[in-house]
């Protein structure tokens, strides 16, 4: 079977490795750096997704950022 990935098999070199583990190129569980995929998830992902899927409340956060995500869900 053939699986063609343009530009996730061979990412430029501008990618970070949070943007790669993000994207699927990397897997989750070989990284030791959690926070900088998860400031990618805070600033992509929607308040809204976090309060309904998670059931917290992050409307009182004015920055988001992955420590305050997982901060509030922990």
């Amino acid at each position: 079977m053939l699986c063609d990935c343009p530009g996730l098999v061979f990412p430029n070199a501008a990618s970070t490795r949070g943007e790669l583990v993000c994207n699927g190129v990397l897997p989750i569980d070989t990284i030791k750096d959690y926070l900088t995929p998860m400031d990618l998830l805070a600033e992509r992902i929607p308040k809204i997704v976090y309060n309904k899927l998670y059931n917290i409340c992050l409307d009182k956060v004015k920055k988001m950022t992955g420590t305050e995500v997982l901060s509030i869900f922990a």
